[in-house]
Formats: C-alpha cells, structure tokens, sequence
C-alpha cells in the first residue's frame, strides 16, 4: 500500500513538472532595454549599466560563480544566462547568453529567454536585427568560427548582437571606454 502512494506521488509529480513547463514560445523572462539607459527588466524591476556589484548582487542575487577578469571580476549567473562584468565597482557589461556555446566561456550557462525593447529574441535572424535595428555602427565577421557580431553605439553605451552559425547565441550591452 505505501509503495502504491509513493508511485502515485511521483506521478502527481511528473505532470506538475510537465504541466509547468514553459513551452518554447513562452513569454520573455527578461526585457533588455537598449534604448536610454541600458540594461535588463526581470518583471517589475529594472538593473541598469553603471550601478555597483554591491547594488546589482543585493537586488539580482549572489552569483555561482566569481572570477578575475583583469582588473575587476566576472559574476556567473550560469542558471539564468547572464554573465556580469564589474570595474571599478561597478557594471561594465551584461552578456545574456541565448544559446550556450560548447568550447566557449558560456559553454556552462543555461539559455536565458529574454527579447529586447525593439523586440529581438533567439529566433532572430541577421537580416531581421539589421531591418529592426538599422545598419551596424560596425560588423565583424569570422567565417572559420561560423561567428558574426553586429555593433550598435548609442550615447557611450554599445549593444551587439553575436550569431552562431546565423543564430543569435548572445546579446551584449556595455559601456564604451573613452
């Protein structure tokens, strides 16, 4: 009898689990704003470029991994898809990861679901980003990698998009050094 209710537990279970399954159209987890300020909307609440490690780690959560990265450190949030670059105490770069790349830094990050103000997602091909966005500030191309990154510059800030093989694998946002 108690193994009959364990079975029927688990069970219970596994639908649940499938039931709440976010399906592979389902809305966005995250909004990245590249338009003012830029940065990323999680629901309600808004993590911009330029705010400090100590701010963005309190309201976002502590990272799984920290490692150097010359002269500040990268924070991991490899379940969520985001990589973090902090100098001088404060945000310098946001990477969301759409498609982990397998013999790269990002090889250990889940895909985030995340779509752009302008509307931009996974699913979008180049020629899509280039109608959407405009022509790139710049554009470099690497045909042994299978790798094209598309560049756009907006008031000392810079967003691009990197293709994989055609797919869009990652959007960066970053402060633009002067």
């Amino acid at each position: 009898m108690k193994l009959s209710r364990l079975f029927q537990a688990a069970f219970v279970l596994l639908i649940v689990a499938v039931a709440g399954a976010a399906p592979a159209n389902a809305a966005s987890r995250y909004r990245i704003i590249t338009e003012g300020e830029f940065g990323f909307k999680r629901g309600n609440t808004f993590f911009a470029l330029k705010v400090s490690s100590a701010d963005f780690e309190t309201r976002f959560g502590a990272a799984e991994k920290k490692t150097r990265h010359g002269e500040g450190f990268r924070l991991a949030y490899l379940a969520e898809g985001i990589s973090v670059l902090i100098e001088d105490g404060k945000i310098r770069s946001l990477t969301f990861v759409l498609v982990p790349a397998k013999t790269e830094r990002f090889q250990d990050y889940q895909p985030i679901n995340a779509t752009t103000s302008s509307g931009i997602r996974r699913e979008t091909s180049i020629a899509e980003v280039i109608k959407t966005e405009g022509e790139p500030a710049s554009k470099e191309e690497y045909p042994s990698l299978g790798r094209t990154i598309l560049h756009y510059k907006s008031r000392g800030q810079e967003y691009a998009f990197t293709f994989k093989d055609g797919a869009l694998a990652q959007i960066e946002l970053k402060l633009i050094k002067v």
